[in-house]
């Protein structure tokens, strides 16, 4: 053995150094912004998200309390999912349960960390965001996913 740190074996998904999000914490996923909009602003199936972008604004997204206490890292793969679709931006954030961020400006106000904007060009291309966070937290976390 070379002395690297493996992950734990047998302990629950929310114990593990890296897991994906069950899919209980996708459905309690609720939307922040309330655009007019004929279709589902957010749906969540296949094991993932599904933000629709507005022309009235910004789509954020929060998943509260889904982010571990003491993790130090998140990423996320966003795609755009319809062939006509044009360019979009996704961003990720996270925040302290009992705070709203506020999503008007580039960078979400409140925010403990933020990925910044990465533009999507083309449907059906995988993009990871990542966010690191500077101090673990003691508490789980709100993680908020927006696209404009």
């Amino acid at each position: 053995m070379n002395g690297a740190k493996h992950p734990r074996l047998n302990a629950p998904q929310q114990r593990q150094r890296t897991r994906q999000l069950t899919g209980d914490e996708l459905k309690r996923s609720t939307l922040v912004t309330n655009h007019p909009t004929e279709l589902p602003a957010l749906l969540v199936s296949d094991g993932g998200i599904f933000l629709r972008p507005s022309t009235h604004g910004l789509v954020v997204a929060a998943l509260n309390s889904t982010f571990p206490a003491f993790a130090r890292s998140v990423v996320a793969t966003v795609e755009i999912a319809h062939e006509e679709a044009s360019p979009f931006e996704f961003a990720m954030a996270l925040g302290r349960p009992e705070e709203k961020l506020v999503w008007k400006h580039d960078a979400p106000v409140g925010a403990l960390a933020f990925s910044g904007w990465t533009r999507v060009p083309r449907p059906f291309e995988f993009h990871d965001l990542k966010l690191s966070i500077r101090e673990v937290d003691r508490k789980w976390l709100t993680i908020y996913l927006a696209i404009r």
